[in-house]
């Protein structure tokens, strides 16, 4: 194989993209102040799945954001979850993301150490 040999070029599909778009709006946490310390705290007493949803439910409330970085965009949560808009290949993707859901994906996250409390100041 030669430097050159642009053949072998992995493709990340769209439900790897969706993935990561997930993980980056849930790593933001929930926009308010102390919010991510919260989440985090929460989190690692490994609460039974619906509890942390509820929880993840009242700490986000009913709003969203224009944006997170360059990518999502029109984030918006309310009673049934998270949505989000993000580009792909120049369109729009609109994801949906359950609290169980998004109890589930954070769960894993802070297992993994990649979710992180607030930066104290």
């Amino acid at each position: 194989m030669c430097l050159f040999d642009f053949d072998v070029i992995e493709s990340i599909s769209q439900e790897d993209m969706e993935s990561q778009k997930i993980e980056t709006v849930l790593l933001d946490g929930s926009g308010f102040q102390s919010g991510k310390s919260r989440i985090h705290d929460y989190g690692i007493t490994d609460p039974i799945v619906p509890k942390y949803a509820k929880m993840l439910k009242a700490e986000y409330g009913i709003g969203g954001r224009s944006s997170i970085g360059s990518d999502v965009h029109n984030e918006m949560h309310d009673g049934g979850g998270i949505k989000f808009k993000w580009r792909n290949d120049g369109e729009w993707v609109e994801t949906e993301v359950t609290w169980i859901k998004a109890a589930h994906v954070i769960s894993k996250l802070i297992k993994e150490g990649r979710y992180k409390r607030d930066k104290s100041f």
